[in-house]
C-alpha cells in the first residue's frame, strides 16, 4: 500500500487496524543523508547497539523523506 498525503486519512483505520492485529512491526526510515564528515563510521566490530547508536548520530542531521511501515501476523496453522 503506498500512502501519500493524499490518501493518509482514508488509509488510517487500515493501518491502526493492521498494526492493533499485528504480532510483530517492522520500520524503515529513508533520510536525506545518513553519514557526514564530523559523524562516527560504523566498524566491522561494533555491536548492534554501538552501530545502532552511530546511525542515529550520523542520521540526526538529515530530514526523514519516507518511512516505511510492514506488520506480520503469526498465522498459528501453518506455523509462518
Amino acid at each position: 500500500m503506498d500512502v501519500t498525503k493524499k490518501n493518509f486519512k482514508e488509509s488510517l483505520a487500515q493501518i491502526q487496524q493492521a498494526i492493533t492485529e499485528c504480532n510483530f512491526i517492522a520500520i524503515d526510515g529513508e533520510f536525506t543523508g545518513l553519514n557526514h564528515a564530523g559523524a562516527s563510521h560504523c566498524a566491522v566490530f561494533d555491536t548492534p547497539e554501538e552501530r545502532y547508536h552511530k546511525l542515529v548520530e550520523g542520521a540526526s542531521d538529515f530530514l526523514l523523506i519516507q518511512f516505511g511501515l510492514c506488520t506480520f501476523t503469526f498465522d498459528g496453522e501453518t506455523k509462518k
